[in-house]
């Protein structure tokens, strides 16, 4: 590879250099934060990857069930929309 074909230094997403808080597996219901562990374990990847994408699953699955309001006259289905970046 030449140095014309050289990735760029990546901008760290917290420059400051802290880190961020664990994600709180344990807080989820046992079998939620069990598959959530063995899907991270499965894939060689975070367990807050696995666990947020399992919440939003969940979340739809309630979303013809459950809605929230935000004003008297406006509802919107209750999901939790994600985006896992890596």
């Amino acid at each position: 590879m030449n140095d014309n074909n050289k990735w760029a230094t990546p901008t760290p997403l917290r420059p400051d250099g802290t880190n961020l808080l664990p994600f709180p597996v344990n807080a989820l219901p046992p079998i939620i934060g069990d598959m959530a562990q063995a899907i991270a374990t499965t894939t060689s990847t975070d367990v807050a990857m696995a666990g947020t994408s399992i919440l939003s699953a969940v979340s739809y699955c309630f979303s013809g069930v459950y809605r929230m309001s935000a004003k008297r006259d406006h509802t919107e289905p209750l999901v939790l929309y994600s985006l896992t970046v890596a």
